[in-house]
C-alpha cells in the first residue's frame, strides 16, 4: 500500500525544492506553510536562495531591505516576503488578509493614501483604527488578531509605501500607538485618578546637639581618640549604626546612651 502511495507521489515530490515544509503546528498553520511553500517554488530573494529556505534572522533582514515592515512570526514574513517578490516580478501574488491590496503599484499606493486618511481622521481612537481593513478590533480582542490587522494596515501606509503622501508617518505613529494601546494596556496606561502621596518633610527647628556618653562607664564618646568618621553622629542619632565605648567596650546606640546638653 505504502510503496504505490509514494509511486504515485514521485513526480509531485521531485518538483518540491530540498527542504521539506515543517510538519508541526496546528491545522490551520500546516495549510498556510504548505501554500507558502508551493508558492515560494521558482522565486529568488536575490543571491539565488529560495525564500522559503531563509532563517528567521534573514527573512527579517530581507523584508526590511524591500522596506516592508520586519515585525511578524516566521510564516506572516514569508507570506509578505512572496508577495511583494510575486509583485515585483508581475506574477499577480494574491496578498491575504481583510484589506486586499490591488494588483498594481499605482493602485496600492491610492489605497494607501485612501488608509492612512482616514486613520488621521480617527487620531486616538485605538480600535477604530486597527478596524479600518474590515475586521472589528475591540480591547477585548485577541493579541494575535490586533497584531494581524495591525501587519495589514501597516503594509499599506508605511511612510516608504506612500512616499508621495506627506503625512505617512503621522499615520504610521497613530497606528503603532493603537496597537501598542490595545495590546499592551498595561504598559501605556497609567492611573492619574489617585492623588500623589505627600512626603514628610521634617526640619531640624528644636532639635540639639547632644553629648553622647557610654551608658555604663559615663564616658564621653566622639572624642578624637574614637577615630570615628565625620558622619558617625548622624549614623547614630538616626539608627543606621551602634557603635563601641572606647573606654569600657561596651555597645550601644542611640536610644541606649547617654544624652546630655
Amino acid at each position: 500500500m505504502w510503496e504505490r502511495i509514494f509511486c504515485l507521489a514521485g513526480p509531485w515530490l521531485k518538483n518540491l525544492s530540498a527542504t521539506p515544509p515543517p510538519q508541526a503546528g496546528e491545522k490551520e498553520d500546516l495549510v498556510l506553510r504548505c501554500s507558502l511553500h508551493v508558492r515560494s517554488e521558482g522565486l529568488d530573494v536575490g543571491d539565488g536562495r529560495n525564500p522559503f529556505d531563509l532563517k528567521p534572522a534573514e527573512l527579517r533582514k530581507a523584508v526590511a531591505q524591500r522596506g516592508l515592515n520586519p515585525m511578524g512570526e516566521k510564516d506572516e514574513l514569508l507570506q509578505l516576503l512572496i508577495d511583494h517578490i510575486e509583485k515585483e516580478s508581475g506574477g499577480g501574488g494574491a496578498a491575504s488578509g481583510g484589506g486586499g491590496g490591488g494588483g498594481g503599484k499605482s493602485s496600492g499606493d491610492s489605497e494607501g493614501v485612501s488608509i492612512a486618511k482616514q486613520v488621521l481622521e480617527l487620531d486616538d481612537d485605538a480600535c477604530g483604527i486597527l478596524s479600518i481593513l474590515g475586521e472589528e478590533i475591540t480591547a477585548k480582542s485577541s493579541v494575535g488578531a490586533m497584531k494581524k490587522q495591525y501587519l495589514l494596515i501597516s503594509r499599506l501606509i508605511h511612510p516608504d509605501k506612500i512616499p508621495g503622501f506627506g503625512q505617512a508617518t503621522k499615520a504610521f505613529q497613530l497606528l503603532v500607538s493603537a496597537y501598542e494601546g490595545l495590546s499592551q494596556p498595561d504598559a501605556t496606561n497609567f492611573d492619574t485618578s489617585k492623588p500623589k502621596s505627600k512626603t514628610i518633610n521634617r526640619s531640624n527647628e528644636g532639635c540639639h546637639n547632644t553629648k553622647v556618653c557610654c551608658p555604663r562607664c559615663m564616658a564621653p564618646w566622639g572624642e578624637a581618640v574614637d577615630g570615628l568618621e565625620p558622619a558617625a553622629y548622624m549614623h547614630m542619632m538616626t539608627g543606621i549604626k551602634t557603635y563601641h565605648c572606647s573606654t569600657c567596650l561596651l555597645e550601644f546606640g542611640c536610644m541606649t546612651a547617654e544624652h546630655r546638653y
